[in-house]
């Protein structure tokens, strides 16, 4: 439906959920999306594709761009 804005936001919920049920302790209130891609209990190629998603929803979500299908 093109509502790529809100699935890229979805996503990055739903991705800090699951590394929060598999590294528990990892995910702390006061930690951002930069902080949490910054981990370095995430494998390498994890850590780059959570800062991808990361700066997707930053761009979206707080800089206010479009989000269209290359960004999700």
């Amino acid at each position: 439906a093109g509502r790529y804005e809100e699935a890229i936001h979805a996503l990055l919920f739903r991705s800090i959920d699951d590394l929060a049920s598999r590294r528990p302790g990892a995910v702390r209130p006061a930690l951002t999306s930069r902080d949490l891609a910054g981990l370095t209990l995430l494998p390498p190629a994890a850590r780059a594709a959570f800062a991808r998603l990361a700066q997707a929803v930053e761009r979206s979500f707080f800089g206010g761009r479009p989000a269209d299908a290359e960004a999700f």
